[in-house]
């Protein structure tokens, strides 16, 4: 994500898979370029055909699963059944983003949510890789499986 989001529809982008005008926030990292189009079911790239499933809101960036990202899976389920973070920390760490956060807000490594959830933006967006903390948020922030 490098430049500047446009305010026009590009190649009359509908909003088919729910992810609404956010689509418009992001690049293609195969391509490196924005110009996403809403098919439904993918979002697809304008400049190199590369196609990205979209599946109950969570767009899927991630080309090719490996080992590393099947530990997050591990991880992450682990921490959904037990949280590791104690909340006193995840309640801080939430406290400096609001104090900071203006405009768009992008929580890399999202995690459960705890801080994305709580940040008073209209534009709101999550990624991680592990998908089972993305399909807990809320349909209002954007989750991007990266």
């Amino acid at each position: 994500m490098h430049r500047a989001p446009s305010r026009t529809p590009r190649h009359g982008n509908a909003d088919v898979t729910g992810l609404g005008p956010l689509v418009e926030l992001l690049e293609c990292p195969t391509g490196r370029s924005g110009g996403l189009s809403d098919l439904g079911s993918a979002l697809s790239c304008s400049t190199c055909g590369a196609n990205y499933p979209v599946e109950e809101r969570i767009a899927t960036f991630e080309r090719e699963p490996d080992a590393y990202s099947a530990n997050y899976d591990r991880i992450a389920a682990d921490d959904l059944l037990e949280p590791k973070t104690p909340s006193v920390v995840k309640e801080i760490f939430a406290e400096l983003v609001i104090e900071r956060a203006q405009g768009v807000v992008c929580d890399l490594g999202c995690g459960d949510g705890y801080v994305v959830r709580r940040v008073p933006s209209d534009t709101r967006i999550a990624v991680d890789i592990a998908r089972a903390y993305l399909e807990l948020l809320p349909p209002e922030v954007l989750a991007l499986w990266a």
